[in-house]
C-alpha cells in the first residue's frame, strides 16, 4: 500500500516543482495539500530528484537521491528537503542520518551549496506538516552510523 502512495506523491511534487504536468490518481488527498503547502510561498526548488554518489570507499561506493534542494527566495539559503508520505494515523519519525547522508554525498559533488537547514516534509490524507533537522548533527549522525556499518564488514 505505501509503495504505490509514495511513488505517485514523489512523482507529482517532481512533477510541480519543475513545473510539468501531474495527475495524483488515488492519492489526490495526499497531493493536493502537498503541493499548496506555504512552504512552497517562501522557497523555490534548484535541485528534484537529485542523484549523488561518493565513490571514495572500498564497497564500491556510496549513492542517494535527494528529493529536493531548495533555496529561500529572500535570503537565498539552501534547504535540504525529503519527502515522507504516512498513512491517516501514521506519525512523523527521526530521519536525520538518511539527511546527513546526502549532506555527505553533496558535499562532494557540489560542495559549492551549503545547507543551512533540513526537513523532511510529511505528506498525509489532508494534511502536510514539516519537521526541521540541523544539518550538522544530521551529517555526524549519519557519519556514525556509516563509521558502525564498515565495521561490521568482512576484511577481504
Amino acid at each position: 500500500e505505501w509503495e504505490p502512495r509514495g511513488n505517485t506523491v514523489h512523482a507529482c511534487l517532481e512533477a510541480f516543482l519543475k513545473g510539468k504536468p501531474y495527475d495524483p490518481g488515488p492519492y489526490r488527498d495526499w497531493v493536493e495539500p502537498l503541493l499548496n503547502y506555504k512552504l512552497w510561498d517562501r522557497y523555490e526548488a534548484v535541485a528534484s530528484e537529485f542523484q549523488m554518489c561518493d565513490m571514495r570507499f572500498d564497497t564500491g561506493g556510496i549513492g542517494g537521491t535527494a528529493d529536493c534542494i531548495l533555496r529561500h527566495k529572500k535570503t537565498g539559503k539552501y534547504v535540504l528537503a525529503d519527502l515522507k508520505t504516512l498513512s491517516a494515523s501514521g506519525r512523523s519519525r527521526d530521519i536525520s542520518a538518511q539527511l546527513g547522508g546526502y549532506i555527505s554525498l553533496l558535499g562532494h559533488v557540489k560542495p559549492e551549496i551549503q545547507i543551512s537547514n533540513c526537513i523532511a516534509i510529511w505528506s498525509k490524507p489532508h494534511e502536510t506538516f514539516t519537521t526541521t533537522f540541523n544539518p550538522i548533527i544530521c551529517k555526524d549522525v549519519y557519519e556514525a552510523q556509516r563509521k558502525y556499518f564498515f565495521s561490521q564488514q568482512p576484511q577481504i
